[in-house]
């Protein structure tokens, strides 16, 4: 027994020690204290003191004047109005180590602030700065309940470099050049609000997770993407150059609305692309949204009153599961005919597409050109200028249902080496059912018609019937 207790007794001893970290000391500090206090909360110092290790600041109401270097472990926390603000050329205030940051301002300066090291904002509110007014490098920021806003142009909001980056109800404010901007960083955002900048967010490789962004006054592209893995939701967009706008990498969007974009809604470029929930309004020349080498997933997109297509797939390959567009306009020729108009256009992609439904068009419900290869299931098309479908230069277009209602031009058209069959067509209304310019290679094969839909005589057409 006594040998037992003495191995006891020396293993205690040679426990290490516990270590209990201490608090940052309380410092307390009023601008308008007299002089001479001694921090405390009832003598309080009137600036704030260079601080030799980490401390918790508590500022009541008042300007204070930087630059600020904090130690590791700072804390700093606004009682009132606070501001901190320098003129100079440095940044208002530096972290050399962990820092936060609570209800409180920071003006001017060229950097409002430069984190290294891991960096907490709760209600700060920046202004003023002539380059960013929060840099991140190598290093983490979490924050919540900020705005910053601008004056001048070119100014960044958050500029992250193989950072860390998670915030939460956001304001960008005036004519700022990116709100976010992130290279090579893992980025979170969520409820933001972008009024005036440019680009409400940028990133350039990493990661981005967006829920919840009401953008508007922006004259270039709301959101930026290139080699990102993107999560969108829950995205408002009125105006910009493009809601979304990216060159590989992923891009998910589950929940768009892009009202009036002046050039397109969403364009991607060698990308894996999956769309939900989207709509775009008044979209300019580039149309609803543009896929250009990528592969992709369409499940829900609405497109009405605008210009050139609904969607336009390039190269690639597309699945698209349902497709509504409504008033998709063309522009004038030379010879004054419309061109495009169309609500899906493929060119040299394969493209499988559900359902499309589209009305009021001056083009095509589906166009495919340029080796396309298309297979559709319901195709819904009223009110367009060039017909329900159209196939041309060496594509080919298979579809289950064709419901053609009023086209001005053929239900079917095939007018340059185009191969077209169609299970089931129902046409009512236009000039003709079916072209196809049969001297060129173009060949349509329509296996059952709806009753009332009479089919012509063309030598490259097969069908179950002919007229008397």
């Amino acid at each position: 027994m006594g040998v037992l207790v003495a191995v006891l007794l020396g293993a205690c001893a040679r426990a290490p020690p516990v270590v209990v970290a201490e608090a940052p000391r309380e410092v307390w500090v009023d601008a308008f204290a007299p002089e001479g206090g001694d921090g405390s909360r009832a003598a309080a110092l009137k600036q704030v003191p260079v601080l030799g290790a980490a401390a918790h600041l508590h500022l009541r109401s008042g300007l204070y004047r930087g630059p600020f270097v904090f130690p590791p472990g700072s804390q700093v926390e606004g009682h009132g109005e606070v501001v901190l603000f320098d003129e100079g050329a440095g940044p208002v205030a530096t972290s050399e180590g962990p820092l936060s940051l609570r209800r409180l301002s920071v003006q001017g300066g060229r950097v409002g602030v430069l984190a290294n090291a891991p960096l907490v904002l709760e209600q700060v509110k920046f202004s003023g700065h002539r380059v960013a007014a929060v840099q991140v490098i190598d290093a983490g920021v979490t924050g919540q309940q900020l705005e910053v806003s601008a004056r001048v142009d070119g100014v960044i909001g958050l500029d992250a470099t193989n950072a860390s980056v998670s915030l939460r109800a956001v304001k960008l404010l005036g004519p700022l050049a990116q709100g976010v901007r992130a290279r090579d960083s893992a980025v979170a955002l969520a409820q933001v609000t972008s009024e005036g900048p440019a680009t409400a967010v940028q990133t350039l490789g990493g990661a981005l997770e967006l829920d919840g962004l009401r953008a508007a006054g922006g004259m270039r592209t709301a959101i930026s993407v290139t080699g990102t893995r993107a999560r969108l939701s829950g995205l408002e967009v009125t105006g910009h150059e493009y809601a979304v706008l990216g060159r590989g990498g992923e891009l998910q969007v589950d929940g768009l609305v892009a009202r009036g974009p002046q050039r397109g809604g969403v364009s991607m470029l060698d990308a894996a692309v999956r769309l939900s929930k989207v709509t775009v309004e008044r979209a300019g020349g580039l149309g609803g949204a543009q896929l250009m080498g990528c592969t992709s997933q369409v499940q829900s997109l609405t497109v009405r009153d605008t210009q050139a297509w609904g969607l336009f797939v390039r190269k690639g390959r597309a699945t698209v599961t349902e497709l509504t567009a409504e008033g998709i306009r063309g522009e004038p020729g030379v010879d004054g005919a419309m061109g495009l108009g169309d609500a899906l256009h493929v060119r040299d992609a394969e493209v499988e597409v559900a359902r499309l439904v589209a009305r009021g068009l001056d083009g095509a419900g589906l166009y495919a050109s340029s080796f396309a290869v298309v297979k559709a299931g319901s195709l819904e098309v009223s009110g367009a200028g060039t017909g329900a479908v159209v196939v041309d230069r060496k594509s080919v277009v298979t579809v289950e249902r064709v419901t053609s209602r009023g086209n001005r031009g053929p239900a079917l058209a095939a007018p340059e080496d185009g191969l077209l069959s169609v299970d089931v067509l129902d046409a009512q209304g236009g000039d003709v059912t079916v072209w196809a310019d049969c001297a060129t290679g173009s060949f349509v094969t329509v296996k059952a018609v709806a009753p009332g839909t009479e089919l012509p005589r063309l030598r490259c057409l097969q069908g179950p019937l002919r007229p008397q």
